[in-house]
């Protein structure tokens, strides 16, 4: 028997719960010999009380053409008024999904009571005014609390506003979801600007019985407004307190709470037979053995242990919080051990368990909701993103809450979090332990929507499975553009993909997350398939399955899925035996179980994965075709490859693995995940279960019986104990919930341009008939494009305006191949389709010089030795350059090469080099340095060009392209667009590259570098350390003065990291208020003093006083193995949350602008002219004693500490808050006023 019960432990007493029943159904038109189980269910009342007009809200599924129009609920044979809102149809027209409600009239102590479907012609689904439920006196609220300070949201406020929509609607039940998605946000609470905590209420109300059930829930995931915020709260229903959270906690960026209460509690106890054996024939649930029943003991042991653990808000209950724990868990399953046990009985203890473990599980930073309204969410047409789970279409670059984004996503899809010492929770997780991680992602949602139709379980689903969708943004992992393909462990490919597919199985039909969740789900598939060149034919045109076939994996004789994963043989010799150390690669076939369970589920659900499935049980059917012994599927971790690069045979594997013949056994003497016995998550059960998928051919069935025989039969009343992995081979035909789905193809992503003025967009495809950008045909010999000169102090200016006359210049740019004009950044901009190149024959360059171009590129791709495309190239002897090359290649790095060592390794690798959108990319090459800019940000100095000539030598430059001799032989070409291609003669300054990048498009190439005034309103004091050190406005100064040597502009102090300081005294420092300098570090900080200090305020205590600037050692966050690197650190004027820092990391030896802007509220960091760091903050009026240069103070003008090591010069203090454009002008000032 199979028992349910809606059961609350939020309070003392037990709640009243709508009791929620879901089934799934599929009806086709020729029925098998073997009839499908009833569908029907039943419900029991195990409490001791008779429960009378009890409210009854369930999911269910339906089989095609069971229930043409609305499905009626019949109890005990009596047809109830019953209100049906239909979520999904069949392409008959059917119901497929519903969430079905009626009023049972009496639920007997310990009687069990029948419900069936048949067909009504109505849903029963008229309006309710919402008067009706406001007449009753409703309200409910949340009250936040920060001290003394409190914060409060209504939901009565909410439902007369007008600011809900509805989930279900009729006379039996209507249920609110009141929350204020708009980019208004008028409910939004916190103690700052920010208002990063958002109040939402699902309100389902029963006007024939008077009942409420209110769900409440606080989320802290809107993209705009992320940071960690403490505070405690009470939730109240109709003027009563239902709970209160005293003792205040953190609530995390990227996740949510929830809590649900009645209106008129009564305690229940009420199991429900949801007809399992019904379910699994709709394959939405696998095909479990429904002839196995759970044990009371079992079933009880499951209840005490929930019982005895922190499962109250933001308790960790069964969970393990850091989700990446490895281990045979039980939370790793399709669904946890729990749920599949309440999917067998029922069992109103399970339920509870299950439902509160959901709830706890949003605690992790899994969500993440879109809060810009100019973000568009769909591959097509403009439907607004805003509010909705986060899409790659609105923020295709996005790596969500990984550190890394700040690095690698583009400005426009970066998602900020604010005022938090939180690192990326992914990889290093939260001061809490609560840490997500795709490969060992749980499943808490799924069934539980399915079988209550209760909304917050779906966006819970969608959430997740949104968030993960961003888990990486390389080209390498999601495929280029806006796609979506997952790549990770293999075990993280398959849960990340389950996740995936549930909630594109329970999405709502004709939704916008519908058509996305198909969207990515098929870029997935495409992907896999294309990389390994398994024919798909209905996504062969798919973009990521071409993507795929150019970018090819590897592929083992045994086909492994990933046959590549390093091994270090130092640190693994346990994987093998002794003196067969002999292996580079390795691979876990569990993993490839969870995996192909995964794919083979989907593929049963009406995915196109059966050929993932039929490629992947090579693995299976080769190991069985060998002499190898069959129990080898239950290790660890198998050798797939030599150092050699041999692909090794299921024999040599076998040599590999070590004390196989306990493998053979079964024995003690192994581990537990290896043994027969672990149904749980041991490794020959995982092996079974993948097994139920394999196709019907003979080799296939083969290995299925085997594992059958061997490691299911033998287990079942394991299996019983713990059914997550309790799976049959289905043998029946039915219908498949995921068919015909039709994906919208992704399309290259049209980006705005990065910071620096506005540019062109277009896509570098191919033309089309209504591109208004001319294109020309390949011209019979080459087309010159002249290069001007000293256009803005350039030696070379190609603007690719569509010039194709000789110049009277003696510098010509011949095209070699196909060369097509399309928009540019400035005007025009020359387009490389991959065969085409430009060529300078006549180019002389020596050090020091610089180059500078915007680039707008395609993806890379695999097809050359050494994976890389090449933007500019010098000419070359043999494996020696006689100038640096820009390149990027199919690991999406941009890199140059320099000629320091004739084939050496790449110098200056940027990670995530993105595709799609305008990037400028500046070198500066200097007789003894050589540094690469992107986008304005120096992002690294490479090794000096050794033995490069001082004298001009007449040579060529290709641009487009490698040369593999000298001005010969191109290859490797580049694809993409390119404009303002210029080369000067000198070295550009960090702050002449910026202006470069930041120049309006509409002055291109006229414009001379350097800002023309200086900026002299509001300024309070002023120090330029010019043969003298003086305040020019007149404030005094004392102290240790550095020594006066030559600076930025004229002279610089030189601060001696010992001793000497400045003070500046009698300033009074408004909150509005700004700091710029310019600085040259020279040392670097190291424990145990890891900071300089650079402009100090004072302090008291551990409250830092303003204004204050830091040079920080790098810590556990930005930490790059550089110990030449450090960053730039500030005081907030908050002493509760006193620092903040830019992730901006200085280079000894150069010279850097850093600038601090303060309002009354927010902080900035600027490093060259560019915002670092923006952070929310409190900031009052200080008058200060006085303000120490090059050193820290402790306490208040006493002690100065922490000496600055380097030159300091032009520092500058304003009363008032610079612009971005004054501080842009300051760090690119050619001269300065004295």
């Amino acid at each position: 028997m199979l028992y349910l019960v809606f059961h609350e432990v939020a309070v003392s007493f037990k709640l009243k719960l709508a009791i929620s029943i879901t089934a799934f159904i599929f009806l086709f038109i020729s029925l098998p010999a073997q009839a499908n189980p009833v569908n029907s269910l039943t419900i029991k009342n195990e409490s001791s009380a008779e429960l009378i007009q009890h409210p009854v809200q369930v999911g269910r599924l339906f089989l095609q053409g069971e229930i043409p129009q609305f499905p009626k609920a019949v109890f005990d044979n009596v047809p109830m008024t019953t209100q049906a809102d239909i979520k999904q149809r069949w392409p008959d027209g059917s119901v497929k999904h519903a969430v079905v409600s009626f009023v049972a009239p009496r639920l007997q102590p310990n009687v069990l009571h029948n419900v069936s479907f048949t067909n009504q012609s109505s849903g029963n689904n008229t309006t309710l005014d919402t008067s009706v439920l406001l007449d009753t006196g409703f309200d409910a609220e949340i009250v936040i609390k920060q001290g003394t300070k409190t914060k409060r949201a209504s939901a009565r406020e909410m439902l007369t506003n007008g600011d809900f929509s509805l989930w279900t609607q009729g006379s039996v039940v209507t249920t609110f979801i009141l929350a204020d998605h708009s980019m208004e946000r008028k409910y939004d609470l916190g103690f700052d600007e920010l208002r990063s905590v958002r109040p939402i209420y699902h309100v389902a109300f029963w006007p024939t019985t008077g009942d409420i059930r209110v769900r409440y829930i606080g989320e802290n995931i809107n993209t705009e407004t992320l940071q960690n915020l403490a505070y405690s709260f009470d939730l109240t229903l109709n003027g009563s307190n239902k709970y209160s959270l005293t003792t205040a906690k953190t609530h995390h960026y990227g996740s949510r709470w929830t809590q649900t209460f009645w209106n008129n509690p009564q305690e229940q106890k009420v199991s429900i037979d949801h007809n399992l054996a019904y379910l699994k024939e709709t394959r939405f649930f696998a095909n479990y053995d429904t002839s196995l029943t759970i044990p009371e003991l079992q079933l009880d042991n499951w209840y005490q242990t929930f019982l005895s653990r922190d499962n109250e808000l933001y308790g960790s209950g069964l969970w393990q919080v850091a989700m990446s724990t490895t281990g045979g868990r039980s939370d790793l399953g399709i669904h946890p051990a729990w749920v599949s046990a309440w999917l067998y009985s029922g069992d109103w203890r399970l339920f509870e368990v299950s439902a509160k473990q959901a709830d706890l599980a949003a605690n992790w930073s899994a969500h993440s909701r879109e809060g810009d309204s100019s973000k568009t969410y769909l591959r097509e047409g403009n439907t607004q993103a805003l509010g909705r789970p986060v899409s790659v279409n609105a923020r295709p670059s996005l790596w969500l809450y990984d550190h890394r984004n700040l690095d690698i996503t583009h400005p426009d899809d970066a998602v900020i979090r604010h005022n938090t010492n939180d690192i990326g929770w992914r990889y290093w997780g939260r001061e809490d332990a609560w840490s997500d991680d795709i490969a060992h992602r749980v499943n808490p949602y799924s069934a539980l929507y399915a079988l209550t139709g209760d909304y917050w379980y779906l966006e819970q689903l969608q959430l997740w499975a949104a968030t993960s969708a961003m888990e990486h943004t390389s080209n390498a992992i999601r495929g280029p553009n806006n796609m979506a393909g997952i790549h990770s462990e293999i075990r993280g490919e398959g849960r990340g993909f389950r996740e995936r597919v549930h909630a594109l199985l329970l999405t709502p039909d004709n939704t916008p997350e519908k058509q996305y969740f198909t969207d990515i789900t098929y870029d997935t598939i495409a992907l896999w398939a294309g990389e390994r060149s398994i024919a798909l034919s209905e996504l062969q045109d798919h973009p990521a399955y071409q993507y795929g076939l150019d970018n090819p994996v590897a592929v083992s004789p045994s086909q492994f899925w990933q046959p590549n994963v390093a091994v270090n043989s130092s640190s693994t010799p346990h994987l093998f035996t002794d003196g067969m150390l002999d292996v580079k690669a390795g691979g876990a076939p569990w993993m490839y179980s969870l995996f192909r369970a995964s794919v083979g589920e989907a593929a049963q659900m009406g995915l196109p994965t059966q050929p993932l499935v039929d490629w992947s049980d090579k693995l299976l059917t080769s190991l069985f075709a060998s002499p190898v012994s069959k129990h080898a599927v239950g290790a660890y971790f198998i050798a797939v490859q030599s150092s050699d690069e041999h692909y090794f045979t299921w024999p040599e594997i076998a040599e590999r693995i070590p004390v196989l013949e306990q493998l053979i056994a079964g024995g003690e003497g192994i581990a537990a995940n290896t043994r027969v016995t672990n149904v749980n998550h041991g490794y020959p059960t995982l092996a079974y279960a993948s097994s139920t998928y394999l196709n019907s051919g003979e080799q296939q069935q083969a290995v299925h019986q085997w594992l059958k025989q061997n490691y299911y039969s033998p287990q079942i009343n394991n299996f019983a104990n713990n059914p997550q992995w309790a799976i049959l081979a289905r043998t029946q035909n039915s219908p498949k919930p995921l068919a015909g789905l039709t994906p919208v193809m992704p399309s290259p992503a049209v980006r705005s341009n990065p910071p620096g003025g506005a540019g062109g967009s277009v896509s570098t495809g191919g033309s089309s008939s209504d591109d208004p950008i001319p294109t020309f045909e390949p011209p019979e010999h080459p087309v010159t494009i002249a290069a001007s000169n000293d256009v803005g102090g350039a030696y070379i200016y190609l603007d690719f305006d569509e010039s194709t006359t000789n110049s009277a210049s003696n510098l010509v740019a011949e095209t070699e191949g196909t060369v097509t004009y399309r928009e540019g950044r400035f005007g025009s901009a020359i387009y490389f389709d991959g065969t085409s190149y430009l060529n300078l024959p006549d180019y002389e360059i020596s050090p020091p010089y610089t180059v500078s171009m915007w680039v707008k590129s395609e993806q890379a791709s695999r097809s050359w030795p050494g994976e890389t495309f090449v933007l500019a190239d010098g000419s070359r002897s043999g494996a020696c350059l006689s100038t640096p090359a820009i390149r990027y290649n199919s690991n999406f790095e941009l890199a140059v090469k320099t000629v320091a060592a004739c084939g050496s390794e790449y110098q200056g690798k940027v990670e995530g080099f993105a595709f799609g959108y305008w990037q400028h990319i500046t070198l500066v090459v200097e007789p003894e340095s050589t540094s690469l800019y992107v986008n304005g940000e120096n992002v690294g100095a490479t090794i000096g060009i050794q033995n490069a000539s001082t004298t001009p030598q007449p040579n060529c430059l290709f641009i487009g392209a490698e040369q593999s001799g000298d001005c010969h032989s191109p290859g490797k070409f580049y694809r993409g667009l390119m404009d303002e291609f210029r080369v000067y003669r000198r070295a550009l300054n960090p702050s002449e590259v910026s202006r470069i990048y930041r120049v309006d498009p509409n002055k291109a190439g006229d414009s001379e570098l350097g800002a023309e005034s200086d900026i002299t309103d509001g300024l309070i004091s002023r120090i330029d350390f010019e043969s003298d050190v003086v305040d020019s406005v007149g404030n005094s100064v004392s102290g240790n003065a550095p020594a006066i040597v030559t600076g930025k502009y004229g002279s610089a102090g030189e601060f001696n990291g010992q001793d000497s300081y400045l003070s500046v005294e009698g300033l009074h420092i408004a909150p509005n208020y700004s700091v710029s300098l310019w600085l040259q570090p020279s040392g670097t900080p190291s424990w145990p003093n890891p900071e300089f200090g650079i402009i100090d305020g004072g302090q008291s205590g551990a409250c830092q006083f303003i204004p204050y600037i830091g040079y920080r050692v790098p810590d556990a966050f930005y930490w790059n193995g550089n110990t030449t690197q450090s960053h730039i650190v500030a005081a907030t004027g908050d002493c509760s949350n006193p620092m903040f820092r830019s992730g901006s990391l200085l280079e000894l030896g150069s010279w850097h602008h850093v600038a601090i802007v303060t309002f009354s509220n927010a902080r900035q960091i600027y490093i060259n002219g560019h915002i670092a760091e923006d952070m929310a903050t409190r900031v009052s009026a200080s008058d200060n004693q006085c303000v120490f240069i090059g050193a820290k103070q402790i306490g208040n003008c006493t002690s100065p500490t922490s000496f600055f090591s380097g030159l300091i010069d032009e520092v500058r203090i304003y009363n008032k808050a610079l612009t971005a454009e004054e501080v842009t002008t300051l760090a690119s000032l050619n001269e300065v006023a004295y």
